[in-house]
């Protein structure tokens, strides 16, 4: 969860960056590569949490991840390129954040909670990797 709530908060800022129109592309190009290594470290984790715990939706989740990180490489290259579609982008993170979050992972969440857990949690790990790198 606590994953979850750092990729919302990239991810409302990037909304609100695309949707004022003043951000430069170094500045959302810098969010987005925040966003990505994040979500990238989040999504491995997740998955091999889903994978430890057998969850049948593992291959339908995983398929996500890499359309997301898709998406969001996408952007990069746009944004680095100076040439970001903002609609593009604003669609991928709406979808991220309404589809992903609210249908996908509360079904595995609420999956996790049934069956036992042979991972430490996600927050737990992404705790102390934030500890290491500081």
């Amino acid at each position: 969860d606590a994953q979850h709530i750092i990729l919302l908060e990239i991810g409302r800022d990037l909304l609100e960056l695309l949707h004022e129109g003043r951000a430069s592309q170094q500045h959302l190009w810098s969010l987005l590569n925040d966003f990505l290594v994040i979500s990238s470290h989040h999504d491995a984790l997740e998955e091999s949490i889903l994978a430890d715990n057998h969850c049948p939706s593992l291959p339908e989740h995983r398929a996500a991840h890499t359309r997301a990180r898709e998406h969001i490489q996408t952007a990069l290259l746009e944004a680095q390129a100076h040439c970001l579609h903002q609609e593009h982008l604003r669609h991928a993170l709406m979808d991220w954040m309404n589809h992903h979050l609210s249908e996908m992972d509360l079904k595995v969440k609420h999956f996790l909670r049934y069956h036992p857990q042979r991972s430490r949690p996600p927050e737990a790990a992404l705790a102390n990797d934030m500890a290491l790198s500081a």
